[in-house]
């Protein structure tokens, strides 16, 4: 059984290859048989002492009453104790963590809403919405950050939506009363 675990061990690719860190525990129940096949980088934490301890202790005794599942649970129980704190799994990137393809994406809906927001508020026969809008974002501003940044945020986007909404305002109603086509950012593709 030592040479067919060995081989499977190597086959199946158990553990991490770099580590060599895997662990086999085989048991051929018909021959009444077991191992426990254990990578080099594990060695030191489940010797070949322990291993046929837990064969010999953990397993045999309940084997012979036909507990299998008892003594394959305790030897598993047994090895994990052994092993415990060896390796660490690797941090795996978080799903809130953003990437490319996250700022990709906000970048085009921020363009899309940009057009949209410069389309609606160019009809609109006021300029006042544009101060209303850089309002309210600031003030969505101060629920992500500090109360600090939302207010510089409301006293920044508040003019700078006044001043957009007037220049887009008055562009438009140029571009209307001249019959032109009108600028692609306020809603103008053509067509």
């Amino acid at each position: 059984i030592e040479n067919f675990a060995e081989k499977l061990f190597k086959e199946w690719g158990i553990g991490k290859e770099s580590k060599d860190n895997g662990i086999l525990l085989l048991i051929a129940k018909d021959d009444r048989q077991m191992r426990i096949e254990v990578g080099y980088g594990l060695e030191g934490a489940l010797t070949d002492a322990q291993s046929y301890w837990i064969i010999q202790n953990v397993m045999k005794p309940t084997f012979q009453v036909e507990s299998y599942d008892k003594g394959i649970t305790g030897a598993v129980d047994k090895i994990i104790a052994a092993t415990k704190g060896e390796y660490v799994p690797a941090e795996q990137p978080a799903s809130d963590k953003m990437n490319f393809k996250t700022i990709e994406t906000l970048a085009w809906l921020g363009f899309l809403l940009f057009m949209w927001l410069g389309s609606a508020l160019a009809r609109s026969k006021s300029w006042w919405a544009g101060g209303v809008i850089g309002t309210l974002i600031g003030a969505v501003l101060l629920f992500f950050f500090t109360w600090v940044v939302g207010l510089i945020a409301i006293l920044i986007l508040t003019p700078l939506g006044l001043l957009f909404d007037y220049l887009i305002s008055k562009n438009y109603q140029k571009h209307k009363s001249a019959g032109t086509r009108f600028p692609w950012w306020i809603g103008g593709f053509g067509g």
